[in-house]
């Protein structure tokens, strides 16, 4: 069942920025893993656009979007990690940023399918 044709313009533009910003800066981080004080200026250019693209999902004006930009991006919880259930705290945010992720860009894939002319690519 298609539910984009519910989503408004602004909706789609901003979700589609957000997938290549997401499929771009996950891939920076695959490709070279690990924190480094020297980032090369295209990874700079690459987490600025990420930042750029994710704060742009405060703009959504679906509520079922909304709630998932507030799952996949909440306030760092106050635990502390050296405890158990700090930890497993810790997991649960992680868990739940990863499943409003997947369902933001299987939203993103149905736009995709649905309207190609919003297709954008990752450079």
């Amino acid at each position: 069942m298609l539910v984009t044709p519910m989503y408004s313009q602004n909706d789609k533009a901003i979700l589609m920025r957000w997938q290549v910003a997401k499929v771009r800066s996950d891939w920076r981080v695959l490709a070279k893993p690990g924190l480094r004080d020297d980032i090369p200026p295209e990874d700079k250019v690459i987490q600025a656009e990420y930042y750029a693209a994710r704060d742009a999902l405060k703009h959504f004006e679906d509520s079922e979007l909304v709630a998932l930009a507030e799952q996949a991006h909440p306030p760092v919880p106050n635990v502390n990690l050296n405890t158990t259930e700090g930890y497993r705290r810790w997991c649960q945010v992680q868990q739940n940023i990863m499943e409003a992720e997947l369902k933001l860009l299987a939203i993103s894939r149905e736009i995709e399918d649905a309207f190609p002319h919003l297709k954008m690519r990752a450079q």
